[in-house]
């Protein structure tokens, strides 16, 4: 929930809906009811969720803003049927990363007639680097990006998103619109999209299909030159 307090700057509420809900309120510290992001550009911060809960009509979607997914693609159908009864037309709905058809999946779920009236919305990638040091207490974010490229739909709603999401993650990384200003161009040119299937052809391009690992295979720290010119390959085909 983010509501504008003037023409910069917004007070913002986080409900969280999620199936780990009882979980994480269990975790916060009791004594100071807040989570502690250890910043890699600053000051750490601290803040804490409105609401916890994995029951939908607990977190007020009616009053919500913005419904941002933060997970993984095939999450998306399960949260949006959950939801689909308190969406109201004029909400904003995005997800982060956006590949995989997210608008697709919205129109299939919500329907042509609902979604018509929602602002619809991806960013190409996380915003940050993020790990969890302590679930629940602590998370480090490892890496800020520079930018990162925001689709919208209508597009004559991309300053509103535009604003509004900048206001939400602060002055980096910078929302943009190009090169991936539509929906398609999100999943094509996503960094996912390139660099997971090369990585793991790479660990299993000499796999029998048979033996088992020895140990179950690392996954980023495996990447060898082989992998890296696939990945730089694939890059290059779509550029």
């Amino acid at each position: 929930i983010g509501q504008q307090k003037n023409s910069v700057e917004y007070d913002f509420k986080l409900n969280v809906f999620s199936s780990h809900a009882d979980r994480l309120a269990s975790s916060i510290p009791k004594d100071s009811s807040c989570i502690r992001c250890i910043n890699d550009m600053g000051t750490d911060v601290y803040g804490k969720p409105n609401i916890i809960s994995s029951d939908p009509r607990e977190v007020d979607i009616p009053n919500c803003n913005v419904i941002l997914f933060a997970l993984p693609t095939n999450r998306h159908e399960f949260y949006l049927k959950s939801m689909l009864p308190y969406i109201q037309p004029g909400t904003m709905i995005g997800s982060m990363p956006g590949e995989g058809g997210f608008d697709l999946c919205v129109r299939n779920v919500l329907g042509d007639e609902l979604t018509k009236k929602l602002t619809l919305f991806s960013l190409e990638t996380l915003p940050w680097a993020c790990r969890i040091h302590e679930f629940g207490q602590v998370v480090q974010v490892l890496g800020t990006k520079k930018d990162i490229d925001l689709c919208v739909h209508p597009y004559n709603k991309f300053s509103e998103v535009q604003d509004f999401l900048q206001a939400m993650i602060g002055p980096y990384p910078v929302v943009v619109g190009s090169p991936t200003s539509s929906f398609l161009g999100v999943t094509l040119m996503n960094p996912n999209a390139i660099a997971h299937p090369c990585i793991e052809y790479g660990l299993l391009r000499n796999w029998d299909g048979v033996t088992p690992f020895s140990k179950p295979p690392l996954f980023y720290q495996a990447i060898d030159d082989f992998t890296v010119k696939t990945m730089e390959g694939v890059s290059d085909e779509i550029l």
